[in-house]
């Protein structure tokens, strides 16, 4: 089963150590590192709504403030200006995205092959689920003017997502619970694609125009799952593993 094993997601909480780094680097002002953390989560959430609405090239300072309950003047004194603004929002986006990966990760590891790979899918589509304005401010933002600057964002999310995939799957090899003569990098490929097209349907339905499948009858995701999983294990599995 998908959930059966529960892999811990961080709730949206104030980074300090984070933010304190981001002011170093003069992207956000000490002002806002000193507000209280709810202050801190109603800004970020003000930013991330207006950002998904009409995308972050788009975003409008009043609404921003009026969507946090601050004055415009207040913005401006815990961002020098709005492109600081912007990116100091996706900095701390995909900061927290990794760490939220990284935190997951020796959990994964130290379950068997079949369950750790059923709490790595359970994990991303639970958690994509519950931060949708994230991945959807991430995908907004892979489209702007200021797209390589995203993607490169982006792509260091995907590439530690696409780590612990490899971990799990060479441990398998090395385990014996995967055929040895397996690719293991073409194995890794594959299933990260399969995983990431799953991910990117079931959050984003228009997508699904191409792919065919969210929007028609079929079973849950938990039963295609496993279907999967028996389809993978008869490819990738020891002949005598398959035997029994």
């Amino acid at each position: 089963m998908v959930h059966k094993h529960k892999i811990e997601i961080l709730e949206w909480k104030p980074l300090y150590g984070e933010i304190l780094d981001l002011e170093e680097k003069g992207l956000v002002t000490r002002t806002f590192r000193r507000l209280d953390p709810p202050r801190q989560q109603a800004v970020l959430e003000a930013i991330l709504a207006e950002a998904v609405e009409g995308g972050p090239e788009q975003v409008n300072i009043k609404h921003i403030a009026e969507r946090a309950g601050v004055s415009v003047g207040s913005l401006y004194q815990y961002f020098e200006n709005r492109e600081k603004l912007l990116e100091f929002t996706i900095e701390l986006v995909g900061r927290y995205m990794r760490e939220t990966i990284g935190k997951n990760r020796d959990k994964i590891l130290q379950l068997s092959f079949r369950e750790g790979l059923a709490a790595y899918v359970s994990a991303i589509l639970t958690w994509g689920e519950s931060r949708i304005t994230l991945i959807r401010f991430l995908n907004r933002s892979e489209n702007q003017d200021r797209g390589k600057y995203f993607k490169e964002i982006k792509l260091s999310i995907d590439l530690q997502l696409k780590e612990v995939l490899r971990d799990l799957l060479k441990k398998a090899q090395e385990e014996g619970t995967i055929r040895k003569d397996i690719n293991l990098e073409t194995l890794v490929d594959q299933m990260f694609i399969l995983n990431m097209v799953h991910l990117e349907t079931s959050l984003f339905p228009e997508q699904d125009e191409y792919c065919l499948l969210v929007n028609r009858k079929k079973p849950q995701m938990e039963e295609i799952f496993n279907d999967l999983m028996e389809m993978l294990m008869k490819g990738i599995a020891p002949i005598q593993a398959r035997k029994k």
